[in-house]
């Protein structure tokens, strides 16, 4: 046999081989459809684990998943560790905000730096008014704070504009040379570089750069982004999923029929939500689970849910509607597909209707194979409803916090938006210093302070203008000034000085006060001078049992020893001979230029 037939023999024995592999293949396809286990795409997803990643494809469209939240329907462009969305189009009812807006604040001549992502509207609309009026405080509390931008000094934000980076990267299915996965609505804004270089996408898709700060003032559309904490999801529901809310003890397949949509709707763990777990029952293929403490109300249910040894959502169901009782008995009827390796979980839900988030708390465990539970778990949710919006302490810190180091030469120079808003600051700190527990003013309190200042900036700004007098007088800065007045340290609010006890009074004596002063007065500047040089300069604990003590050591020095005489006698001849040759400056101003007397 020659070489060339053997060649041909070995090639169709090869050619057998293929074809049988080939015949075995389809006859196993064509019984799994014969018998109806054809593939099926996954309607639920614990976690994102049935959510596809994006992938780039040249010359075609983004091909990656989506997520509703908020009623907004955002692409996924990351899925792990932290869930990060992209607005995929401007929804109807923010046409108007979203269709332009630019990251200027004032006038181009009234400033002196270039708009910035600090200080610009864009930022602050979604991190306030979008922030507050979009999502649910569940869906607030799901969204991670973490966004900074590399220039950013202010605190990190929660929504944000993406970074040049992001929008060229492929592993979020965007590509530097082609543009259609970007293109868009309309022209739309990516963060600035260094706060000099404003990037935006055009319409078509190519990144734009304009380098003259006069583009910061041109309205662009907005695509917010945000990272979403996936430790809050309870699970994800396919939006094309057909939604049966009629309880059952028997669970539901949760493959689909059809193809999966791409589209995710969320089920969040939320505080609200909760059962406890108070017997567990196995008989044959019938599983009985008492209960009580369930949340309960209108479209309230308890679920159950069966996953099997790689933690697929294998089948789900609500079990009862809890519209008042909130304790009972519930039945789960085991599936016949059910193996020693699955798991059975309770927990309580309230679906949202159709695109809408749904709410649960975190399911428990109360079958292990065909084991039940020993140890009794209570089911809670974990994003608090109850959590104040965000967005408010935001505006604070940024917008009207820094204005309370501003001195009185900055006020004067100040245009007159900045005016209000340093007026506002003023108001809002004078609101804090006069609570009289000492606390914060909670967001509500801050929301009505600024619409009050907004709607009555004569009012403002002339309590702006007396306190800004004032730290003219002092030579301080308003919150120092407003610290002064009020005499008290706001904790968990402003860092402010620490009370001296009832003299602190005493140091906003000029030069002038203090020498015309009678005798009991001086005792009481000499006494808040040294607790202040105690304090501040010589950077020592003081408390009232010490402040007793300097009082005493003032007012009766000759109880004392020779040295502590001359101590009393220096620093009154300190302060006599400064207030003679400054007059009008504050006793305390003396103080801080006073070496510490040992």
């Amino acid at each position: 046999m020659d070489k060339f037939t053997r060649k041909k023999e070995h090639f169709l024995k090869k050619r057998q081989v293929f074809s049988r592999m080939m015949t075995l293949v389809f006859l196993f396809f064509l019984f799994c459809f014969l018998s109806g286990c054809s593939p099926k795409a996954r309607a639920f997803s614990l976690g994102t684990e049935e959510v596809n990643r994006p992938s780039y494809k040249k010359k075609k469209e983004w091909n990656g998943d989506y997520l509703w939240y908020g009623g907004i329907k955002w692409r996924i462009l990351q899925r792990y560790e932290e869930i990060f969305l992209l607005a995929d189009h401007i929804p109807e009812e923010y046409q108007e905000e979203w269709g332009g807006m630019n990251f200027a604040l004032e006038k181009l001549e009234d400033l002196e730096e270039n708009p910035s992502w600090d200080n610009s509207p864009i930022r602050e609309y979604l991190n306030a008014d979008f922030y507050a009026s979009a999502f649910t405080p569940e869906e607030r509390d799901a969204m991670l704070c973490i966004f900074q931008d590399s220039s950013q000094t202010m605190p990190k934000d929660k929504i944000f504009l993406l970074e040049y980076g992001d929008a060229i990267s492929e592993s979020y299915g965007f590509s530097a040379d082609d543009y259609v996965q970007r293109s868009y609505d309309k022209d739309w804004w990516l963060l600035p570089e260094n706060s000099v270089h404003y990037l935006y996408v055009a319409s078509g898709g190519a990144v734009m750069e304009m380098e003259d700060r006069i583009g910061a003032y041109l309205d662009k559309a907005l695509r917010p982004a945000f990272y979403l904490d996936p430790d809050c999801l309870v699970f994800l529901r396919d939006a094309a999923a057909a939604e049966k809310f009629s309880p059952s003890s028997v669970l539901s397949d949760t493959r689909m029929e059809g193809q999966r949509s791409g589209e995710w709707v969320p089920v969040l763990s939320s505080a609200a939500q909760h059962v406890e777990i108070e017997a567990v029952e196995l008989e044959e293929d019938v599983c009985t689970v008492s209960y009580r403490n369930a949340s309960a109300g209108p479209g309230q249910y308890l679920s159950a849910m069966v996953t099997d040894g790689e933690e697929t959502l294998r089948y789900y169901g609500p079990l009862a509607e809890i519209s008042s009782q909130t304790e009972g008995t519930v039945t789960v009827q085991l599936p016949d597909s059910y193996k020693k390796s699955w798991n059975l979980w309770i927990f309580s839900e309230r679906p949202g209707e159709g695109k809408e988030t749904s709410y649960a708390s975190e399911p428990v465990v109360v079958l292990e194979g065909k084991i039940p539970v020993t140890e009794l778990p209570v089911s809670e949710g974990r994003c608090d409803p109850d959590q104040e919006p965000e967005s408010l302490d935001v505006i604070i810190n940024r917008i009207y916090d820094p204005y309370l180091n501003w001195n009185a030469g900055d006020y004067e120079a100040a245009g007159e938006e900045e005016k209000l808003h340093a007026a506002t600051a003023a108001l809002l700190y004078t609101a804090l210093c006069q609570e009289a527990t000492g606390n914060a003013l909670t967001n509500e309190e801050i929301r009505d302070g600024v619409e009050y200042a907004e709607e009555h900036p004569e009012d403002a700004q002339a309590m702006a203008d007396i306190f800004f007098t004032q730290a003219d007088t002092y030579g301080l800065s308003l919150k120092e000034t407003m610290d002064r007045n009020f005499g008290q340290n706001l904790s968990g609010a402003y860092e402010g000085e620490v009370a001296l006890f009832e003299y602190t009074k005493y140091l906003d004596y000029t030069g002038a006060m203090y020498l015309e002063a009678d005798r009991e007065e001086q005792e009481n500047i000499l006494i808040a001078s040294e607790l202040y040089l105690e304090k501040y300069r010589l950077e020592q604990e003081v408390s009232r049992e010490y402040a007793d003590e300097i009082a005493e050591l003032i007012r009766h020095p000759e109880a004392g020893s020779e040295e502590t005489v001359f101590y009393v006698e220096t620093l009154k001849l300190y302060l006599e001979t400064s207030c003679e040759t400054y007059p009008d400056i504050a006793v305390r101003e003396l103080m801080n230029y006073t070496p510490g007397f040992e």
